[in-house]
């Protein structure tokens, strides 16, 4: 009976749905670890991160491991949901559309 619960309310979470891209999840948890300010690197490590085309700027966000579990698991879609998962996001990411990209980011690797 828990087993079946269990799965049942996996499936029907965001972490569950059969369109997550779990193969490029490694690459999201670098992107929202890396802190905002960094900027592009020549090492074969950071060949894989998504560079912001306009100002050739790796996009970092720099969640805590909490925080970027808690996106993770709940794959946030609104900005609401985002204020409460992440703290002081007003104050860590001022810009309003800079939160609307990391939706963004967001909703590209788990198909919604």
């Amino acid at each position: 009976w828990i087993e079946q619960t269990v799965f049942d309310y996996l499936n029907s979470s965001p972490a569950g749905s059969s369109e997550v891209k779990l193969d490029d999840m490694p690459k999201l948890v670098k992107t929202l670890r890396r802190e905002p300010s960094a900027t592009t690197a020549t090492s074969d490590a950071d060949d894989d991160v998504k560079l912001d085309e306009s100002s050739g700027v790796v996009q970092g966000y720099g969640l805590t491991t909490a925080e970027t579990l808690q996106v993770l698991n709940h794959l946030p879609t609104s900005l609401v949901e985002l204020h409460l998962l992440i703290e002081d996001l007003e104050k860590r990411i001022p810009e309003e559309e800079k939160q609307m990209e990391f939706l963004r980011l967001l909703s590209q690797y788990s198909g919604r």
